[in-house]
């Protein structure tokens, strides 16, 4: 496809910002043939996501493009369970994180035909990531319009707090690793990588791990909920979907993580060191036709991908709106510092009581929100990590507001009423 053909088909979407992660060149090139039918079915669905768009580290979002991926997704669920997809991916994970450690030792392989491996492995994880961002567009909806027959108040608390997941997360056998004693080097060495979500950064180590312990808050079980009859069908799979979301990012970081060493000889081979290379897309390096893109702009068509270092298509830019307002994922008010975290490395900034204040949290943001007061998000549902985390924590959080890393920066004194889902800069 020329690359005219490929823009005029992205531009035919309408775009708005969406998520924004700190993602460099070749993190965005690994999900170039993910929304393709072929990996979708890899996965064993019959679907596929039309586009994508990035750019320097956001996510653009159509909702053309997920309301057309969710429809083909609501007839897939007539006949798979979502308790179906995460066996599916545990199983994924299992070989695939055995057959990375066995490539990694494999020092005398040329580092290519390994990253070749490697890329079609991720590409798989990839189609897990797609199928759930319209699995989240799908039921979002049906929750809505099901929960709304039954409950009259509250509702979005209530669809939080009865979507919490069952099954535990790595976040969640992270902590617990803590907080039975395990030996900080035997839990860095199995969650390290938590921290290293932007495929290029270090992994927690064994140090910071040990502060963690000594500042561990007690365990905040989620609230029970009496679930409606009725609604107790499509919650056991929201709950389901709610681990799978987390489960799909965890086993595509880990095992990109894993791949590191391939990752590192490969950037030997073309003089370049670890850091650099995440600014050559992983087709350029495939090729061996290595080329470096910082600024970068992205977008990709049913698998054919553009890279360019000046705007391929024009996008919503969102309004500038001073009021801040979100979505209360767990009440109370508390007033604090704001720190604004958008990149791992920023998180040693938050200190006991300040306000954390992101795109969106991970779990590689545990020790910071154990810190923080309260949370404020520019992104996310209410079954969300920060709105699980909050929860679990019970500690004000107030999602979805678009525009409060814009309009907040580091210093500023707010006042979070989540009993409202208000921000009150005060000075």
């Amino acid at each position: 496809m020329k690359k005219e053909e490929i823009i005029k088909n992205v531009q035919k979407f309408c775009w708005e910002p969406w998520l924004e992660r700190s993602f460099k060149t070749f993190m965005v090139s690994l999900f170039k043939d993910s929304i393709t039918g072929q990996s979708f079915a890899r996965i064993g669905v019959n679907a596929e996501c039309d586009a994508w768009v990035q750019e320097n580290g956001v996510w653009y979002k159509s909702e053309e493009v997920f309301d057309h991926l969710a429809k083909q997704i609501e007839t897939i669920l007539k006949n798979t369970s979502i308790s179906s997809m995460t066996s599916s991916l545990e199983n994924l994970y299992q070989q695939k994180k055995k057959r990375i450690k066995e490539l990694s030792m494999e020092v005398k392989t040329n580092p290519l035909q390994q990253l070749k491996e490697i890329y079609e492995i991720l590409t798989i994880v990839g189609a897990h990531i797609w199928f759930v961002h319209g699995a989240d567009h799908y039921y979002s909806k049906k929750l809505q319009q099901e929960v709304s027959k039954y409950v009259k108040e509250n509702i979005g608390v209530f669809i939080g707090d009865a979507s919490f997941p069952i099954k535990k997360n790595k976040h969640t056998l992270f902590e617990e690793a803590m907080r039975n004693g395990t030996k900080p080097q035997q839990i860095a060495d199995e969650y390290g990588w938590i921290k290293t979500r932007d495929g290029f950064s270090e992994p927690f180590t064994p140090e910071e791990i040990k502060k963690c312990m000594k500042n561990l808050e007690a365990m905040q079980h989620p609230k029970n909920v009496e679930v409606p009859l009725p609604l107790q069908p499509l919650f056991k799979e929201v709950q389901e979907l709610v681990y799978y979301r987390t489960q799909r990012t965890d086993v595509f970081y880990e095992l990109l993580f894993l791949a590191r060493p391939i990752l590192k000889r490969v950037a030997a081979y073309y003089n370049l060191s670890f850091q650099e290379l995440k600014n050559y897309p992983i087709q350029t390096l495939l090729e061996e036709k290595p080329k470096k893109y910082d600024p970068f702009y992205a977008i990709c068509y049913k698998g054919e991908l553009l890279f360019s270092q000046t705007p391929l298509i024009k996008v919503i830019n969102q309004k500038k709106d001073h009021a801040i307002h979100g979505v209360i994922a767990q009440k109370g008010i508390v007033r604090g510092v704001v720190r604004v975290v958008k990149n791992p490395s920023d998180l040693n900034k938050v200190k006991k009581g300040d306000i954390l204040v992101t795109p969106m949290t991970f779990p590689s943001f545990i020790m910071a929100m154990q810190r923080a007061a309260a949370y404020i998000t520019d992104e996310g549902g209410l079954t969300c990590h920060a709105a699980i985390i909050a929860r679990e924590m019970k500690k004000p959080c107030i999602i979805g507001t678009k525009i409060a890393t814009k309009v907040l920066k580091d210093g500023d004194f707010v006042e979070v009423d989540a009993n409202k889902g208000i921000v009150r800069k005060l000075k």
